[in-house]
C-alpha cells in the first residue's frame, strides 16, 4: 500500500504570516527565524521582525512540520500589571483576542500538555 500526504494549501495566518510557508519563504517576508530545540510540535522557532504585531506580544513562537511547513503559531504576552491582582485586564484581553481570532479563523480547539515548558 502506498500512502501519500499533500501539503496544506497556503492561507493567511496571524501576524502577517501564511500557513504552510517553508522557513525559507518565511524569511523572504523579512522575518527573522531563530531555531530552537525540536519539540513535540515539530521544528520549533522564535520569530522576530514580523510583518504585523500586537502591542502586548512579548515573544512569538512557531512550529514547522516534517515537511517544513508552518502550522502552529504561539504568541506569548508581555507581563500584565501587578496592580490588577484579580486578572481582569488579562481576562478582558484574552476574550477580545479570542473573539477576533475566532471570527477570522474559526473556533480554536483547546489542547493541554503537562510538564515544564522551555520556551526560549
Amino acid at each position: 500500500m502506498i500512502v501519500t500526504a499533500q501539503a496544506q494549501s497556503i492561507a493567511r495566518a496571524p501576524l502577517g504570516l501564511e500557513w504552510g510557508l517553508s522557513q525559507e519563504k518565511t524569511k523572504k517576508l523579512g522575518v527573522e527565524v531563530t531555531s530552537q530545540a525540536d519539540d513535540s510540535f515539530g521544528k520549533a522557532v522564535v520569530f522576530y521582525k514580523l510583518p504585523q504585531t500586537i502591542t502586548d506580544a512579548d515573544t512569538v513562537l512557531g512550529s514547522y512540520g516534517y515537511d517544513d511547513r508552518l502550522y502552529r503559531i504561539v504568541i506569548l504576552s508581555k507581563q500584565f500589571s501587578e496592580t490588577n491582582p484579580y486578572g481582569n485586564a488579562v481576562l478582558a484581553r484574552y476574550s477580545s483576542l479570542s473573539a477576533i481570532l475566532s471570527e477570522k479563523y474559526g473556533r480554536a480547539a483547546q489542547t493541554h500538555q503537562k510538564g515544564r515548558f522551555d520556551l526560549c
